[in-house]
């Protein structure tokens, strides 16, 4: 029997926990605010479908929200983690191993049965976390993470597929990477993928086919890695463990423009004391800090300034 690998998200996760938390909003355009009412960082299908954009400042889309009466949430990031960490604890019981990869993705490895069909594991937990969660999840399935990540666009993508896609067992795998475009691609940024489509590549199949000597000489062997990858090799092992962190960072953007020394300060002490927290809980010293701000970038005037020190001693310590 054959190991398969999935790729298990949850959809539009801060606005389905919003939604988990508060049933009213189910059905209803939902989308959720960056700290301090910045700018959109979640959306429900809901809100998608009205074409809101992600990552637009609220100022600017207040008006369209509310003209499309969109139930706008500000970020509940201890919800979130919560959420994410019960979640995972559900994946977890029903992988052989997980890597969670971020908040609402992870990685997981499942043994095949002897017919190779998933379909009732997949539908089973799918079940299971819109049950016990609330929450829609996406599953992908392939024979490495490069295939799992694909069908897991793919099962969001294809409605008729109930939110789970195997790549190793629907037909025609082809025709379903062709629909997949070269930028959509995991490991494809926009420079790599405006190189490829110079030479015609526009598509997760036609790189999986492109010889790999050409690209090998653009990638090195992280491209040869990627290309294996689609054609169903498992070259990228699950990270069963995190690796500790090179660095801790805090930030926070505000609703109004911040004009008086004293309410910096004390945003920064703020801040400062959440980075020592997450220190501890991470088992963690720091070496040195720095402290950066800088203005709205659509306000004229941009101004934007960091300063660092070394500490004496690598500390966790919020007094130090």
């Amino acid at each position: 029997m054959s190991q398969a690998t999935a790729l298990i998200d949850g959809n539009n996760f801060y606005a389905s926990c919003e939604q988990s938390l508060d049933p009213a909003l189910i059905g209803q355009p939902v989308v959720v605010l960056s700290n301090n009412d910045g700018c959109i960082v979640a959306r429900s299908a809901e809100a998608r479908a009205l074409g809101i954009r992600m990552g637009t400042p609220y100022f600017k889309a207040r008006r369209e929200l509310e003209r499309h009466n969109v139930v706008v949430r500000s970020s509940n990031y201890a919800l979130y983690a919560d959420m994410s960490q019960r979640m995972m604890s559900l994946l977890e019981a029903h992988c052989e191993e997980l890597e969670v990869y971020s908040i609402d993705e992870a990685f997981g490895r499942i043994r095949r049965p002897s017919n190779g069909d998933l379909q009732g594991w997949a539908r089973q937990l799918r079940a299971r976390a819109r049950q016990n969660l609330g929450i829609p999840i996406a599953i992908g399935l392939g024979a490495s993470k490069g295939q799992a990540k694909l069908a897991n666009r793919l099962a969001k993508q294809t409605p008729n597929r109930a939110g789970m896609f195997d790549l190793g067992q629907c037909d025609n795998p082809d025709h379903w990477l062709e629909t997949i475009a070269i930028e959509d691609v995991w490991g494809i940024g926009r420079q790599l993928a405006h190189w490829c489509r110079l030479r015609g590549i526009s598509n997760a199949r036609r790189l999986r086919d492109m010889p790999s000597g050409e690209l090998r000489a653009k990638c090195g062997v992280v491209g040869l890695r990627l290309q294996r990858e689609l054609r169903g090799h498992a070259c990228l092992p699950l990270e069963l463990a995190p690796a500790p962190k090179q660095e801790t960072c805090v930030s926070r953007s505000f609703s109004r423009p911040i004009t008086s020394e004293g309410e910096l300060h004390q945003a920064i002490t703020t801040y400062v004391v959440r980075a020592a927290e997450k220190l501890r809980k991470q088992r963690q010293r720091a070496a040195a800090l720095t402290i950066y701000t800088r203005t709205s970038p659509f306000a004229p005037g941009f101004y934007s300034q960091a300063a660092s020190t070394q500490l004496d001693l690598p500390s966790n310590d919020t007094a130090v």
